[in-house]
């Protein structure tokens, strides 16, 4: 939230502080949880009373339904209790970087590379270690490196990222043997343990992941009725094509759903190792990359979910080329040096909110309530109802400035769900709706709770877009992005007169059209100045595809089949070849919406 941490409201109670002074929790601590930790429902109290449960860096916090009075807190473990005593650090950045070192990474399908595992260690010491010495960074950051494999295996702790060894420690590891399997929780297991103690320090905690399949930790795991089905058999009946002895069967089930049970149970423990490193320490301090670098016909899904299950998580999905590798571990290299220099006091930008892209049904239904989340701000601020809650404006081009706008017909106000469902580098999208709340139904629940806290949503679907970051909050940031779309709208307009006079055609594939947006300010005193302002637009049903990136270049699809044959002379007819030109079925780094 906008508030400066010291201004979120704690209402202490004897146990909990007595608690607190016991585990050595200070209320700074349960203050920055309300702010920035991950909040869920938390057990019921003796007399079944609703209760909030808030996560963050190591520290649990458990309040009333307001969020405001104190019941208890403790910490996650001990060492966060140690920790949290021993004194602040110097900032600078520590780098885990977790490699998989499984059989499959002997593969020799890489150009120019002896196996996989070479092609890695070499981009990582050209493309991220020397880069960042170049860009004069490396000073500020230290590096761990974990071999993934049955075990995982520190190979270096806290090396300086300038100091030689790590070179040549790295290019020594390219003409390592992998072997094995790929078990991701021992390696997730053990990039906590290198984190942790750096808990209370200041440093900015980095964490890189790079698999080239899924984790293996299910073919020792017993289903439940204690069998390993995904253990081949000791003394096989049969064999399969390819030699190898069968699966063990499991007798009490159908040995493909304990299977798939077990497959499943792995994969939501690794999700949850990635929640516990942003629970203990910090939801928002942590930067997570997460690398599949193997066959594209691979299921990634898991490295993918471990990509975004903190705010600060990316996911990048590479071809077996060298060129993919480089790319994106000089990417990395240039996030290290903006946060080594954000570690040295520069202005930290980190999303204001968690992205919830499995939102549920909460914009279902007639109704929108406070309780489920959403935020209600009804009746407008005029000078005959100075006590209204929001105002709304569209970007005038004449004026070159936003005007008050009147509300839709039947709106007496708008309402936004708390969480954002999609983000991209500067704002976040939230769901949205106009709501009326009638004459009865605002008297009655003024009377019961003081506010409006449940309203009638209107038919219209929107979608309302916020500052990503603190530093963007206001009227500037969102009338500037108004002003552009609008302009945009208008210099499309101009287009599709010309393409109707000049070319006498006015089909839908020669329409361009840019959507309007209304800006409403919401009167809200957790906000600087007491004033959120977001920008509204319809809700758009689909899936599409985004022609620019942000640099500004443009997408060309990959030509393939017939469609390539015909793009050359004597090719054949073009017509023919229009069904064969495909894109991939998943978006390119730097093509996301």
């Amino acid at each position: 939230m906008p508030l400066n941490t010291s201004d979120v409201t704690v209402l202490s109670s004897l146990h909990g502080r007595t608690q607190r002074a016991l585990r050595g929790i200070d209320k700074r601590e349960l203050q920055a949880a309300v702010k920035h930790g991950r909040k869920e429902r938390a057990n019921p109290g003796r007399n079944g009373d609703s209760r909030w449960r808030y996560t963050h860096e190591g520290v649990v916090y458990i309040t009333d339904e307001t969020s405001r009075h104190e019941i208890t807190s403790w910490r996650l473990n001990d060492s966060s209790i140690s920790a949290a005593l021993a004194g602040r650090g110097s900032g600078g950045v520590h780098a885990v970087l977790v490699v998989d070192n499984s059989g499959s990474m002997r593969k020799n399908d890489v150009a120019g590379y002896a196996s996989r595992t070479a092609a890695v260690y070499d981009c990582l010491v050209k493309d991220f270690v020397l880069a960042q010495v170049a860009a004069g960074g490396a000073g500020e950051v230290v590096v761990t490196l974990i071999e993934m494999s049955d075990v995982a295996t520190k190979v270096l702790s806290k090396v300086k990222l300038d100091d030689s060894a790590l070179q040549v420690e790295l290019t020594r590891r390219q003409e390592r043997r992998a072997r094995s399997h790929g078990n991701y929780l021992p390696a997730l297991d053990a990039a906590l343990q290198a984190l942790q103690h750096d808990a209370a320090d200041q440093q900015t905690l980095m964490l890189l992941f790079l698999s080239d399949g899924e984790p293996s930790d299910h073919l020792q795991r017993e289903c439940e009725h204690g069998v390993r089905v995904w253990s081949e058999e000791v003394e096989p009946t049969m064999r399969r094509r390819s030699g190898r002895a069968n699966l063990q069967q499991c007798p009490f089930a159908q040995p493909w759903r304990c299977r798939r049970e077990v497959k499943t149970q792995v994969q939501d423990e690794c999700l949850q190792k990635m929640r516990e490193i942003g629970d203990v320490l910090g939801r928002d301090r942590v930067v997570v990359a997460v690398v599949a670098f193997g066959d594209v016909s691979q299921d990634y899904s898991v490295l993918q979910q471990m990509g975004h299950a903190l705010p600060r998580g990316s996911f990048r999905k590479l071809a077996l080329n060298a060129n993919g590798l480089r790319t994106a571990f000089s990417s990395l290299s240039s996030s290290l040096t903006t946060l080594t220099t954000d570690a040295g006091g520069g202005d930290r930008t980190q999303p204001r909110k968690a992205v919830v892209k499995e939102q549920g049904k909460e914009d279902d239904g007639n109704l929108v309530y406070e309780e489920k989340g959403w935020q209600i701000y009804n009746e407008e601020q005029t000078n005959s109802s100075p006590n209204g809650t929001f105002e709304k404006y569209r970007y005038g081009l004449t004026r070159r400035d936003l005007l008050r706008h009147p509300v839709a017909e039947g709106a007496t106000g708008l309402a936004f769900y708390g969480h954002p469902f999609a983000e991209g580098v500067e704002r976040q999208v939230y769901r949205c709706t106009e709501i009326n709340v009638s004459a009865d139904s605002r008297a009655a629940n003024y009377r019961l709770y003081g506010h409006i806290k449940e309203a009638t949503r209107l038919p219209r679907r929107l979608v309302s877009k916020e500052a990503k970051h603190d530093s963007n909050l206001g009227r500037k940031f969102q009338q500037q992005h108004a002003q552009v779309q609008t302009e945009a709208e208008e210099v499309a307009s101009v287009f599709r007169r010309r393409v109707q006079s000049v070319m006498g055609v006015d089909s839908a594939e020669h329409q361009l059209r840019f959507l309007g947006v209304d800006i409403y300010c919401c009167m809200d005193e957790r906000y600087p100045n007491g004033e959120a302002w977001v920008l509204v637009e319809d809700e758009l049903e689909g899936r599409f595809r985004k022609w620019n990136s942000n640099n500004g270049a443009v997408y060309t699809p990959r030509v393939t089949g017939v469609a390539a044959a015909a793009s050359r002379p004597g090719g054949g007819a073009a017509v023919a070849s229009l069904g064969a030109i495909c894109e991939d079925a998943d978006e390119e780094e730097g093509w996301g919406s």
